[in-house]
């Protein structure tokens, strides 16, 4: 039986860290990532977006500025705290 030296032992193990180290840059260097869309569709998207939120905008504003259809009583409902007495 081979008896291993702690000097030995610690050359196995870094040897080991650095084979897996090696691996795993090397399968992460294949797997590198790319925008799923272009510049041109991601800015198109935007362009898209900012018109529809601008048109949104644009129908609150006048929402705002319809009169509603109901009228309100002018003042306090003498019954709402009638209960309460």
């Amino acid at each position: 039986m081979i008896m291993m030296t702690s000097t030995s032992r610690m050359c196995s193990l870094r040897c080991l860290i650095i084979v897996c180290l090696t691996l795993v840059l090397l399968l992460s260097a294949r797997a590198q990532s790319r925008p799923l869309t272009s510049f041109a569709e991601r800015r198109k998207n935007l362009s898209s977006s900012i018109e529809t939120t601008k048109r949104v905008a644009r129908d609150a504003i006048r929402s705002q500025n319809v009169q509603p259809d109901r009228t309100s009583p002018g003042g306090p409902d003498p019954h709402h705290h009638s209960h309460m007495n």
